[in-house]
């Protein structure tokens, strides 16, 4: 009867032991599955916005032009720009440039302003993982800023 206790005892230990060992490994896996999926979705955005850029060359620099039945509005310099009257409409770039939203089923809080001739787009996920896209004197970047 000792012995099994022991055994027991033991067991519960042991599975303890892995249990805290799991949790312990689990917040830096999770971290970098985070950063690795905004990583891969920042490229996607550079990707599509590059995408739609070559395809306004192509069709002669229209003011706006109809891609996968979206009606897409452009910059003079040829990058999609969404408005909503004069302002930058966020949440529309998102959907043309990332149409999932979605990053491991979070959602992003989005905010942004209008820059000159441009925007500035922030899409903020998780604690402290934020991409940023920008349109500023004819030139687009998208950008993934950690401030952890």
């Amino acid at each position: 009867m000792k012995e099994e206790r022991s055994r027991l005892i033991l067991w519960a230990l042991v599975v303890c032991s892995l249990i805290a060992a799991l949790l312990m490994a689990w917040q830096p896996v999770n971290r970098e599955l985070e950063n690795t999926a905004l990583a891969l979705a920042n490229k996607r955005i550079i990707e599509r916005a590059n995408t739609y850029k070559q395809e306004w060359l192509l069709r002669g620099r229209p003011a706006s032009l109809e891609f996968d039945g979206k009606v897409l509005t452009f910059s003079a310099s040829g990058w999609v720009f969404p408005r909503e009257g004069e302002n930058v409409d966020c949440s529309m770039l998102l959907n043309w440039l990332y149409p999932d939203e979605k990053i491991l089923n979070s959602l992003p809080d989005i905010h942004g302003e209008n820059v000159g001739a441009g925007y500035i787009c922030y899409f903020d996920f998780y604690d402290n993982q934020t991409i940023k896209i920008i349109l500023k004197n004819n030139r687009f970047s998208s950008f993934v800023i950690s401030s952890a």
